[in-house]
């Protein structure tokens, strides 16, 4: 299993916590990924979440960012990216919904 070659002396890894509305948000943008291939833009995500304005998207987005399950670079159109790929990880809303995810470790 990925993990099990942790040295003993690393803290167990911790899994953000997000709120139903960031798992939402992270679910959306994960399932538009892979249904077309590219990430949606703020727009996309603001007309699928019921979002009144792209502006909240973009505080949704951050806190993603902030917590490390999404990495945004604002210079290019569609900027947003999943972190994913090496370690297991699994995401709990503080409803305690658990989302899977995995995590990459550059």
């Amino acid at each position: 299993m990925i993990g099990e070659d942790r040295p003993e002396s690393l803290p167990p890894v911790q899994a953000p916590r997000l709120t139903k509305r960031q798992a939402y948000v992270y679910s959306f943008i994960r399932s538009f990924i892979k249904e077309h291939g590219y990430p949606p833009t703020r727009r996309e995500i603001a007309d699928a979440c019921s979002f009144s304005s792209v502006y909240s998207v973009t505080g949704h987005v951050s806190a993603l960012c902030r917590k490390g399950v999404l990495f945004c670079d604002a210079s290019v159109a569609r900027g947003i990216r999943l972190c994913e790929a090496g370690w297991p990880w699994q995401l709990q809303t503080k409803q305690g919904e658990v989302i899977g995810l995995v995590w990459h470790m550059a």
